[in-house]
């Protein structure tokens, strides 16, 4: 019996000290990094990790909305070849993104709902014609949106509506979430997870390496309203990475074939993960966009 007790004694213990210390040790990573991290001159922003604006007072334009606890650098050369096939582009930062990732505290879904929403709003007293192109939870972001806003196409690259499951996860990620939120205040990730196959794309990443554990909850919420409202009825381009541990690829075939939409594309990837367009296959991906675009062009 002395020893029952002693037992649960330690259990006890050890369930206070070990989240005590964790959570003291990823305040000090977030601070080490935070102290040492570049910056784009005169701004807080990470470097390399800021706003792209290209205007060029053009009639159409595509908004691009970047992954969690990532920045437009999620897009790799898209900006750039968007441009050259005659399109303004906008890629904003997320709200709480870019810059630190005590920002993600207390963040609420419908705050980076509404950061994007107004955006686009912005935009659309510009331009007669707006895509919305969305990566990550960026494409469920732009789901939620196209229901709200006349479009005249949406890309989702790699949408968020679920998480992947890995053997090595043991436990679904929702599931980790709901049982370590409460006892630990942040994630914190290897240098070495960067979603991405190719090297030289993985070098091109600026994104967060600890992260408060609530914010999750908020991309999840995101993904839930995503596949609970579904897309519009405009063309709809969505590329998948048969590969992508992050988000995932089931889940958003499901949505793709349950969209209720007349004009719609689906291309898979075999050699990427999740960040496709830093990956091996950002050539053709690009391609597959730029052509999506060329066919709207042609409607009118």
């Amino acid at each position: 019996m002395i020893w029952v007790c002693v037992l649960l004694l330690a259990v006890c213990v050890a369930l206070l000290l070990v989240p005590a210390c964790y959570n003291a040790w990823a305040r000090r990573t977030l601070e080490r990094r935070m102290s040492t991290a570049a910056r784009e001159p005169g701004t807080d922003i990470l470097l390399g990790g800021g706003p792209i604006t290209i205007d060029r007072g053009r009639p159409r334009a595509c908004l691009l909305v970047h992954g969690f606890m990532s920045s437009p650098a999620d897009f790799g050369d898209l900006p750039e070849a968007l441009d050259r096939a005659g399109w303004d582009t906008y890629v904003p930062l997320l709200p709480g993104h870019g810059t630190d990732p005590r920002r993600l505290e207390g963040l609420r879904a419908d705050q980076m709902i509404g950061g994007i929403e107004r955006e686009l709003l912005r935009l659309h007293e510009r331009y007669p014609r707006l895509v919305l192109v969305g990566f990550s939870i960026g494409g469920s972001i732009a789901v939620i949106l196209s229901g709200r806003h006349l479009l005249e196409g949406v890309v989702l690259v790699n949408p968020y509506f679920a998480s992947s499951y890995l053997p090595r996860h043991v436990l679904p990620p929702r599931t980790w979430h709901r049982v370590l939120s409460p006892f630990l205040d942040y994630a914190v990730r290897g240098s070495d997870v960067a979603s991405v196959n190719r090297p030289e794309g993985a070098s091109r990443l600026v994104c967060y390496r600890v992260i408060p554990t609530e914010a999750f909850g908020e991309v999840f919420a995101i993904a839930d309203r995503a596949r609970q409202c579904g897309p519009a009825d405009v063309p709809l381009l969505v590329l998948v990475s048969e590969g992508d541990a992050t988000a995932s690829p089931r889940a958003t075939m499901r949505f793709y074939e349950t969209a209720d939409v007349s004009r719609k594309t689906l291309v898979t990837f075999g050699r990427s993960d999740h960040v496709l367009l830093l990956d091996y296959d950002h050539q053709d991906a690009v391609g597959r966009i730029i052509g999506f675009l060329e066919a709207l062009e042609a409607d009118h």
